[in-house]
């Protein structure tokens, strides 16, 4: 029903960046706005309460928007604190402190996975609001993680098709457990996203429309 892409983000400058990207006020902001209300986000509640046209910007599990990237980090250095990974001592028997740079070397090995960026791309001729298509993908998110997750979802509307911009942490807030992206995983959340899509009447995009998304 609508167009679906993943991305997996390995290293913490990605992370960073995708994380400014999608909160860009010039994307996420209609025409029409209060100029106070450039001030800050307007944090949807998890239910996603509408804004009326104003941003299309939320979270989930995340205490401050304007910080999500080292909230999702804490959580992460929390996990593997939790499993006493590569934690040092002094010779006092005193916990080193454990900063970010200590989490970069711990997930540096192999190909690690920090958080997952997920976008939809709705068709031009969608009968779609804003705060619908935002509503559409806190849903699929919501079931794709089973809610353990934190993520962050905006609603970029400078292109002439509406389309989400989700990224969800790599590790479950819930028990440090780390998300299983497998084989199937991309086709089960496109499935995910086209049964909650359909309810709202959202229609089929067809390859040739799948151009931009950013």
């Amino acid at each position: 029903m609508v167009y679906t892409k993943s991305f997996v983000i390995h290293s913490f400058d990605n992370l960073r960046h995708a994380d400014q990207y999608i909160k860009n006020k010039e994307k996420i902001s209609k025409a029409q706005q209060h100029a106070d209300y450039l001030k800050s986000a307007l944090t949807y509640v998890e239910n996603a309460e509408k804004t009326n046209g104003q941003e299309m910007l939320s979270g989930h599990l995340i205490g401050n928007l304007a910080d999500s990237y080292n909230e999702m980090l804490a959580t992460q250095m929390l996990a593997y604190m939790e499993k006493g990974k590569d934690l040092n001592f002094d010779d006092q028997g005193h916990l080193i402190p454990f900063e970010y740079q200590d989490l970069q070397k711990i997930t540096g090995r192999g190909s690690p996975q920090l958080a997952h960026h997920l976008i939809q791309s709705f068709s031009p001729d969608d009968p779609l609001t804003p705060e619908e298509v935002h509503e559409i993908g806190r849903k699929t998110v919501m079931e794709l993680t089973g809610g353990d997750y934190q993520f962050v979802i905006a609603t970029h509307l400078d292109q002439d098709h509406l389309h989400n911009h989700i990224i969800f942490n790599h590790v479950s807030s819930l028990d440090g457990s780390a998300f299983r992206w497998q084989k199937g995983t991309a086709k089960q959340y496109a499935d995910i996203s086209d049964k909650i899509a359909s309810r709202y009447g959202a229609k089929i995009i067809e390859p040739g429309m799948r151009s931009s998304h950013q």
